[in-house]
């Protein structure tokens, strides 16, 4: 099998290579991520298995998908200010929000076009964003069949339904 992503250097050398693809293409699909690995130069052919004996093209594929899956981009969000309501008006409006560091996907499969796009793409247009969101609430519904049955996930299972189900 091929080389996995070790450290977050080479997870952000291989999100670099991915958004290549991608823009050269327009689209991020499994099967372009192999046909860009099959070249013996190619920064991604170490991730994949190419001994036909030991594993097909099908089997690349879920490679790729799970590269794909594997790359995380940090984001700041973020904090919730408190406001100290004795302090001076000049100090809260001067005052730099703080942020915190996430690490989330960095590409997100778009069923309908059957292809991978960038987080940020997704969630900056109202239809991928809509489309996302379907897709986090069948996950969201597969997970309560799954867990449900579990008194300590209870209050977890209550806001997740306040969320999916509040959103219609």
């Amino acid at each position: 099998m091929g080389t996995a992503i070790a450290t977050a250097d080479s997870g952000a050398s291989v999100q670099a290579l991915l958004q290549d693809i991608y823009d050269r293409n327009g689209e991020l699909t499994a099967e372009l991520v192999v046909k860009e690995a099959s070249a013996k130069g190619s920064p991604l052919n170490g991730y994949f298995e190419w001994d036909n004996k030991a594993a097909g093209f099908q089997y690349r594929l879920e490679q790729a998908r799970a590269l794909i899956r594997r790359v995380t981009i940090v984001v700041h969000k973020p904090e919730p200010i408190v406001m100290d309501l004795t302090k001076v008006k000049r100090e809260v409006k001067e005052a730099q929000p703080p942020t915190r560091q996430e690490r989330v996907r960095g590409w997100a499969f778009i069923k309908s076009t059957e292809s991978y796009k960038p987080i940020g793409e997704v969630l900056g247009d109202d239809e991928l964003r809509a489309e996302l969101l379907e897709d986090a609430k069948r996950d969201w519904l597969a997970f309560k069949r799954k867990h449900g049955q579990l008194d300590e996930l209870g209050d977890l299972i209550a806001k997740g339904d306040e969320v999916f189900f509040e959103v219609e």
